[in-house]
């Protein structure tokens, strides 16, 4: 469909390293929006999840899932905003189906 492979579309060296600070980015941007919220609790919203933090840690989960523990990208986002994003998925065992 795209005239490629799915490993010929994988950015590499420079470009890989500028994609994946634009990804780190974004997180951090998100990062931004429940650090002004804190004290009302650690979700978008507060201390209840919503809509909106049930997405986002749907994302958080698929990159630990897809990439794996041990992973250089997992090690990585790991390390993201204090490591805060994996406290933040923590949140969310109760409501998971899938566990790794």
């Amino acid at each position: 469909m795209f005239g490629m492979t799915m490993e010929a579309m994988v950015p590499t060296g420079a470009e890989r390293e500028v994609e994946w600070g634009k990804v780190k980015a974004v997180y951090d941007k998100v990062d931004e929006w429940l650090q002004v919220g804190k004290a009302d609790g650690p979700y978008l919203l507060g201390k209840e999840p919503g809509f909106a933090d049930c997405v986002l840690a749907s994302f958080i989960l698929w990159m630990e899932l897809v990439w794996g523990e041990g992973s250089v990208e997992w090690e990585d986002v790991k390390t993201w905003s204090e490591g805060r994003w994996v406290k933040y998925l923590d949140g969310f065992k109760e409501y998971r189906l899938v566990t790794v």
